[in-house]
């Protein structure tokens, strides 16, 4: 019952938002009070979060089978607004909130749990790229004991090299981290994986190539971490389901990797894919309560 009122709330916002260019525009004016639109997004999120999810997880904990939901930043940054970033006191407040409600594991814990009981919900927190401002992100991260896995393009971080999608977005490169920062955040016990050297979205280009991107960058970063324990995760660049092909998987395990990170939503049950870990990504655009139902497990295109 609860979940099909839920769901017809939603198609009914979906239907307010597919209304005609003139209504739109309307909806664009500046106003003192929440729109129509605002007030039924905030109920079905409350709803979802505060009612259904919690009678849900109720069940699973009785179960052993509650979800893990890995979240997927990239930049923390007051100064630009993108599809991937988050504003400062916006990331304080997420942190809070994952830290207040969820067990929140690193990476490497979480993997060592695959198919083991999980009586509550849990959050891994990731980013990826390598942008200047990780290296804020961590302190932040730091002061409230909560750790995070960073997946570095390596022909990028500590150099003036840019992004593709910085150039589409801005027309210029954005700064990223240097070695050194890499190299503290490695020591205040950040975790670090492959995200290639070059940014490549390892599907759209010849398998030996994909190889060299994942080698080369593992190299570099076991080089500049000085670590003789191998680095076998990978965050798959754009990590669309369609960029996840059977060809890149089959590859995968002989150049040494061993977990890859998607990109394209959903929580992970306890048997989850080694192979194709889901991520939901996180911007500027999600409210408190929006990252609580992605957490939760949402997967409609809402926001607010």
């Amino acid at each position: 019952m609860i979940p099909s009122m839920i769901i017809l709330i939603a198609n009914l916002l979906a239907a307010m938002t597919h209304s005609n260019p003139q209504q739109r525009q309307a909806r664009r004016k500046p106003s003192a009070f929440p729109t129509m639109r605002d007030a039924v997004k905030h109920l079905v999120l409350a709803l979802y979060v505060h009612v259904w999810a919690r009678l849900r997880n109720r069940v699973l904990s009785a179960l052993g089978k509650c979800r893990t939901a890995v979240l997927l930043y990239h930049s923390v940054n007051d100064d630009y607004r993108n599809p991937l970033t988050v504003g400062v006191e916006q990331f304080k407040r997420h942190l809070s909130l994952i830290k207040r409600h969820y067990d929140v594991l690193d990476l490497k814990t979480f993997l060592a749990g695959k198919d083991r009981p999980r009586s509550r919900p849990a959050v891994v927190i990731t980013f990826d790229d390598g942008y200047a401002d990780n290296y804020q992100a961590a302190v932040l991260m730091r002061r409230e004991n909560l750790s995070a896995t960073f997946f570095l393009s390596t022909g990028i971080v500590g150099t003036e090299s840019p992004f593709p999608h910085d150039i589409t977005w801005f027309g210029r490169r954005l700064p990223s981290l240097s070695w050194d920062q890499v190299r503290e955040m490695a020591d205040w016990g950040f975790g670090f994986g492959i995200h290639t050297v070059s940014h490549a979205n390892l599907s759209a280009i010849p398998e030996d190539d994909a190889r060299e991107e994942i080698l080369s960058a593992r190299k570099r970063l076991e080089q500049e971490l000085g670590t003789s324990e191998p680095i076998s995760w990978l965050a798959y660049p754009y990590g669309g389901a369609a960029d996840i092909t059977d060809r890149v998987r089959d590859s995968l395990n002989s150049v040494g990797i061993k977990c890859c990170l998607s990109a394209y939503g959903g929580v992970n049950p306890p048997d989850f894919d080694e192979l194709n870990i889901l991520r939901c990504g996180v911007d500027h655009n999600a409210s408190d309560l929006a990252l609580r139902a992605v957490i939760e497990g949402w997967q409609r295109p809402l926001r607010g």
